[in-house]
């Protein structure tokens, strides 16, 4: 009986799903003193994860390994791994000649940055207005309430 191999993409799929959940959990709880925004989680999460799949996708090439689906890395940048994208093309100097990595990775940052600009300010607002309310989402630091 021939057992029926898993396709690239669907095996990188749910190792990057169980990574996501590993590091997101991880952050979550790194995050609790720090009172980040879901967002912000989210982002740093899927960021860790483009980046190390950056890096193993670079040192498989150079091995003629089996390599991370282009498709993967596309749609981590999208849901929100763009700044890991980033990092990793200039870190490890990988994906850098392929116009399409370059072009998903401006789309992203774009589709992204409307998000991360609102709740920056939406902090910096919240933070004047309701200095003095302690379940504030500013860092402990940073919020008058925590002092």
């Amino acid at each position: 009986m021939s057992r029926r191999r898993r396709s690239p993409k669907s095996t990188f799929g749910l190792i990057s799903v169980v990574l996501v959940i590993i590091v997101g959990v991880s952050a979550f709880l790194f995050s609790r003193q720090q009172q980040l925004h879901p967002y912000w989680i989210w982002l740093i999460t899927l960021s860790v994860v483009t980046f190390f799949w950056y890096g193993f996708d670079k040192g498989q090439s150079k091995r003629a390994g089996l390599r991370v689906p282009e498709m993967v890395l596309h749609l981590l940048a999208l849901a929100g791994g763009f700044p890991g994208g980033w990092l990793g093309r200039l870190f490890f100097r990988h994906k850098t000649r392929k116009d399409a990595f370059l072009v998903i990775l401006i789309l992203a940052t774009v589709l992204h940055l409307e998000e991360a600009v609102d709740d920056l300010w939406e902090h910096v607002a919240l933070g004047r207005v309701e200095a003095n309310h302690p379940t504030h989402t500013l860092p402990r630091s940073l919020n008058p309430a925590w002092r």
